[in-house]
């Protein structure tokens, strides 16, 4: 969800229809990309809680600081879309799989 948001606003919005992607334009957007992180974070935790325990906090902040922030500030914004695609896909191909 949180992909077809970013590519809808940045792809179809930025690009195509040639409108400026900022925060005035796009307040609706934007807050619901915060809920959906909000709502992922609370899964990550609860994911790896049986797991880790209190150091479960930790390896969020390690997880977010030093992977997630630091592909976002290096690839442009094509690569990262392309990128999610396929990790999406085969996260499907392999729940299909499993299921």
């Amino acid at each position: 969800m949180t992909l077809g948001l970013k590519t809808y606003t940045e792809l179809y919005e930025g690009k195509m229809k040639q409108r400026e992607v900022n925060y005035e334009n796009y307040k609706r957007i934007t807050h619901a990309m915060i809920l959906l992180f909000i709502c992922i974070s609370v899964c990550f935790h609860l994911a790896l809680w049986p797991v880790y325990g209190s150091k479960t906090f930790g390896l969020a902040f390690a997880t977010g600081f030093g992977v997630v922030l630091q592909y976002m500030l290096i690839f442009p914004v094509v690569v990262q879309n392309f990128v999610g695609f396929v990790g999406v896909t085969f996260f499907i191909q392999q729940y299909a799989y499993l299921g």
